[in-house]
């Protein structure tokens, strides 16, 4: 299963082309009706569907048993617990039943986003990845870097690092251990360093899995690993993926970090979204029932949606970071470009509706939403609002918030319903304010000011 047997097999190429022509082009794993039907390395490695062995390269087969990434039965080829995805050229595993223990290895959206940071940042030298989970971004910098060694504290991750390793054959020299990035010694001897550490706000109690658990604020290990940067490495760069709960506009965590880091660092966080923390609240939600045992996923949104409110965050932000260490001093936020305020009111301008152009510009928009609108299923919550567009419309012309009419167009007792109502009723409101038949009533129901990050927006 070297990375030369696959290419023969076209096995990331495939995946590419697949994925290119889905909606949602940050998704790692492909839907079935995608994928070609005489893909068998395909079907087998990326969804787990059994396959003849008598279809399989029968070199490329002894390799898929070695690996641990499947087993022969018989005369057929069995997925393991492991599934392949491909990025970019780049190969990687993870768990195909992501959040059945705590230990799993997960690969999501954020994942490819991540490894396409470290892309397009092409580390040279000495890398560090530092939660290496599946090995992805690794492999990515392996790219460029003559030596990349992944950290995780997580025993699975070693093994879907080697896994990763194999797929690619990297050039670089690639390896990784269980460990922690505080027991580095200072000086450390890396060029560049890149990270993405779990930063979903989990309240103590709360069971979740590992690789998503940022702490009670989501930033546990985020603001350990700044610190560590600030104060203990010497690598000259730093690129990651962070996560964090704020304001409509502002992460909490822009504020710290500008504060952590040396006067003549150069900062720049760009945030691709932003979505109300009822919608990432219902997600944990949903992954923790399953581990809890006690709470259903109601209750558990509940308990998260009243500490968010308590402590005023009103939104969930996913952003990617670059600092160099030697630069000019310069800091900059580049904030969400889609702002989903589900309080803000609106009038209508009286212009009939054009039901036909709308739904067309409402699938158009589809490509740009957030990461967690898919893992919300909300696509099924876009075709389900399209069937009242002209009740949408008049309620939002009435002053009516999308959260109003989000909550009457789902199950009050399903938080991720709500949460894809939200969202989908979110991206109709801003198609009928681009299109101007919705005008933002300044001043109604508007969010309240955050304060100064010390870091200016771009």
């Amino acid at each position: 299963m070297t990375g030369t047997g696959l290419a023969s097999a076209a096995f990331a190429a495939t995946i590419e082309l697949a994925r290119s022509r889905h909606l949602n082009v940050w998704e790692p794993w492909l839907p079935a009706e995608v994928v070609p039907p005489g893909a068998s390395l395909l079907r087998l490695l990326h969804l787990g569907v059994e396959v003849p062995a008598s279809a399989v390269d029968p070199a490329q087969a002894e390799l898929i048993v070695q690996l641990g990434l499947g087993r022969r039965e018989s005369d057929r080829l069995v997925a393991a617990s492991w599934a392949v995805t491909a990025f970019r050229g780049v190969l990687a595993a993870g768990h195909r039943e992501y959040g059945s223990g705590t230990g799993d290895i997960h690969i999501g959206e954020d994942s490819l986003r991540f490894a396409s940071a470290v892309l397009a940042a092409a580390p040279r030298g000495r890398v560090l990845d530092i939660g290496c989970g599946s090995g992805l971004a690794s492999m990515a910098a392996a790219r460029t870097a003559h030596q990349v060694h992944g950290l995780d504290v997580l025993p699975a991750a070693v093994e879907a690092f080697r896994i990763s390793a194999a797929l690619n054959s990297a050039v670089a020299d690639c390896r990784a251990e269980v460990g922690d990035f505080l027991d580095l010694d200072r000086g450390d001897g890396y060029d560049a360093v890149v990270a993405n550490l779990p930063g979903v706000p989990v309240p103590d109690g709360v069971p979740y899995p590992t690789a998503g658990d940022g702490g009670p604020d989501g930033l546990r290990l985020i603001r350990a690993l700044w610190r560590w940067y600030a104060t203990m490495s010497t690598a000259d760069s730093l690129v990651m993926r962070f996560q964090c709960p704020g304001g409509p506009r502002t992460p909490i965590a822009v504020t710290e970090l500008a504060g952590l880091m040396p006067p003549g660092c150069d900062i720049l966080v760009v945030t691709d979204s932003a979505v109300p923390m009822l919608v990432r609240n219902a997600i944990t939600a949903a992954r923790a029932s399953t581990l809890d045992g006690q709470r259903d996923a109601e209750e558990i949104t509940e308990e998260l949606q009243r500490r968010c409110a308590e402590r005023g965050w009103t939104h969930y932000h996913c952003s990617t970071l670059r600092i160099r260490r030697n630069g000019s001093g310069i800091r900059a936020h580049v904030p969400a470009p889609d702002l989903i305020d589900t309080r803000q009111s609106y009038r209508g301008t009286g212009r009939s509706l054009p039901v036909e152009e709308l739904a067309l510009k409402v699938g158009a928009e589809l490509r740009r939403m957030p990461d967690e609108f898919w893992s919300v299923a909300g696509l099924s919550a876009i075709q389900d609002a399209s069937a009242h567009l002209e009740r949408i419309y008049t309620d939002l012309g009435q002053g009516a918030t999308e959260r109003q009419i989000a909550s009457s167009l789902s199950d009050a007792g399903k938080p991720l319903d709500q949460a894809a109502a939200v969202l989908a009723v979110s991206a109709i409101t801003r198609v009928m304010v681009r299109m101007s038949l919705l005008i933002p009533v300044v001043g109604v129901n508007a969010p309240a000011a955050e304060g100064r990050s010390g870091m200016r927006s771009a």
